[in-house]
């Protein structure tokens, strides 16, 4: 999970809020980012979203 918080801070996003599951950001091309402990398979996620399109990187525990 370090990892992907760190990836998380390094994208310099703006109003960071604190969420039930991670934390959620705007960066600065206005996409949502998103960072979490867990996804459906269990592992930490960074999660970009524009609109309904998603990227999520999965990392190793």
């Amino acid at each position: 999970m370090d990892t992907a918080n760190n990836n998380f801070d390094n994208m310099n996003p703006s109003d960071v809020k604190n969420i039930p599951d991670g934390r959620a950001g705007i960066l600065p091309d206005g996409r949502k980012v998103v960072v979490r402990p867990d996804s459906s398979d269990g592992r930490p996620t960074l999660e970009i979203q524009s609109g309904r399109n998603r990227v999520k990187v999965r990392y190793g525990r």
